[in-house]
């Protein structure tokens, strides 16, 4: 069974500037899949466990990829006809 994080503690994280680790808390708690992305180098920096499970990387994986090449093998399945900049630059603008 998950470990889940209560409301309570989420909102007393909020209060103050967080850190690496509150992020990663945040994003534990959400029960979506979650990447947070530095957006300037395109690289992930923190990932949830239900992103580990629909992408089937683990969270070193993750962080090692570009968000573009993470999406192409999400979306390309989806949308073949679509390349690689029309999938990944309306996210990014």
């Amino acid at each position: 069974m998950r470990n889940r994080t209560r409301i309570s503690d989420i909102s007393s994280l909020l209060r103050r500037v967080p850190g690496i680790r509150e992020f990663e808390v945040l994003m534990e708690s959400l029960p979506e899949a979650a990447v947070l992305v530095n957006i300037k180098e395109s690289r992930i920096l923190i990932s949830n466990s239900k992103a580990t499970e629909i992408t089937a990387y683990s969270r070193d994986d993750l962080q090692r990829l570009e968000i573009k090449q993470l999406f192409k093998k999400l979306m390309k399945p989806l949308y073949p006809t679509l390349n690689e900049t029309s999938l990944i630059q309306p996210m990014l603008s």
